[in-house]
């Protein structure tokens, strides 16, 4: 009989394609996840990878095998799921993603009303990019990751839209557009721009966005959190666009000046992601359902998410295999 863990081990290398990074994500040496692999490999009388100068690829047989395991997986890890009492788990862990600007505005309040509730459970949070964001869901080292940033559809991930978030041309009080109650987006080419690095999400959505009015963003200063650019306005340093919610105690304070643009509502849309081939665990349910009073679309797509078995889980069966 196959071995779940040994399945698992198997999916997780598919889904990496390297022998080293899997060992990496897994805390094991590589030798053990070849050993594993090997045992796998003949205990079916078939190779499941061929080596590569750089990683494995799956053979013919590996991909059939990897379309069950991922099956038979999603099969044990939706009932543990949905059998587990969370209110009893003294201890567990939830692994969480999230921009910059959801991780420092938005997830601290959040976090804090999921731990009134469950204080055993440990929650760890990475902030980064998108792009790096989506690859930890996919390699399953995130359970689920909220974003600003745009993602293509993929049929490997769930994209819940929560809501839009409003972003204003932050300037420090005294400039000269401190009289206005809006500006051009125009006018934005005129002032030393400070921006988010060039590999994010946000700075390539804002330059895009000012491309389309033909603008060059004047940029003196490229940092990786709000938080420095906040400061940065602050001391007068250039002009910069970030969301609302990150800049609301400055606004109070007269720190900060925030300006719609006269050409309309700039907006993007916040998205909760997680991936599709594998069911979320009784902390992550949990920790969505105390999201789902201010996000109803949530508690909708874990119902959904939960009949998901039902619908498509046995779909694969070829009977090309069997003859």
């Amino acid at each position: 009989m196959l071995n779940i863990y040994k399945l698992s081990i198997f999916s997780t290398v598919a889904g990496i394609g390297s022998f080293n990074q899997a060992a990496k994500e897994l805390y094991l040496s590589q030798s053990a996840i070849s050993q594993h692999i090997a045992t796998l490999e003949k205990q079916l009388g078939t190779l499941l990878f061929k080596r590569q100068q750089r990683g494995v690829a799956l053979t013919p047989a590996g991909e059939t095998l990897l379309k069950y395991a991922r099956q038979i997986l999603w099969l044990t890890q939706a009932a543990e799921s949905a059998l587990t009492n969370i209110e009893n788990i003294q201890k567990g862990a939830l692994h969480l993603g999230a921009t910059p600007s959801a991780s420092i505005y938005l997830l601290p309040d959040w976090i804090n009303n999921f731990h009134k509730i469950y204080p055993s459970i440990k929650i760890s949070l990475d902030t980064n990019i998108t792009s790096h964001l989506i690859r930890r869901i996919k390699n399953q080292s995130l359970e689920l990751a909220i974003m600003e940033g745009e993602i293509k559809p993929d049929s490997a991930l769930n994209i819940i839209p929560l809501k839009d978030t409003e972003l204003l041309v932050i300037i420090p009080p005294n400039h000269a557009w401190s009289k206005l109650d809006s500006i051009s987006v125009r006018s934005l080419g005129e002032m030393p721009f400070i921006a988010r690095q060039t590999n994010s999400n946000t700075r390539i959505w804002i330059d895009r966005f000012l491309a389309e009015y033909d603008i060059i963003p004047n940029i003196t200063l490229e940092f990786d959190n709000p938080e420095n650019i906040k400061h940065a306005v602050i001391h007068k340093m250039g002009i910069s666009i970030l969301p609302a919610c990150t800049v609301q105690k400055e606004l109070a304070n007269n720190q900060l000046i925030g300006l719609p643009l006269k050409e309309g509502i700039l907006k993007r849309l916040l998205k909760c992601v997680w991936l599709t081939e594998k069911p979320l665990s009784a902390i992550g349910r949990a920790f969505l359902d105390t999201l789902s009073k201010d996000f109803p679309v949530l508690t909708k797509e874990i119902l959904s998410q939960q009949k998901r078995p039902f619908n498509n889980t046995f779909a694969v069966y070829d009977r090309e295999n069997f003859k």
